[in-house]
């Protein structure tokens, strides 16, 4: 399952603790539906599911970011890590 992440390019960030890129063409050619397919069937054959940040699969569960700090490091833009972090430094 690593290489859905790493070839496929739905996923950004360092490895065990990725994230969701943003690609329209990827979207549009349906990238992500084929790579939550392949997730899919690795998961319902008793195999991994994708190496997500703890932030990432707690979002997608609805649950709340509890340490915005720890949050911080999943932040793969540059320039949005700094605003970010400025941010952070207030709380």
């Amino acid at each position: 399952m690593d290489s859905v992440g790493t070839s496929m390019g739905v996923l950004e960030g360092e490895p065990g603790c990725l994230v969701f890129s943003h690609n329209v063409a990827l979207l549009k050619s349906g990238h992500y539906k084929l790579a939550g397919q392949l997730v899919q069937w690795s998961i319902s054959n008793g195999g991994p599911g994708l190496p997500l940040s703890l932030n990432t699969y707690n979002s997608l569960l609805g649950r709340s970011i509890t340490n915005p700090h720890m949050a911080l490091h999943d932040v793969t833009d540059r320039t949005l890590y700094q605003v970010v972090d400025e941010v952070c430094s207030m709380l």
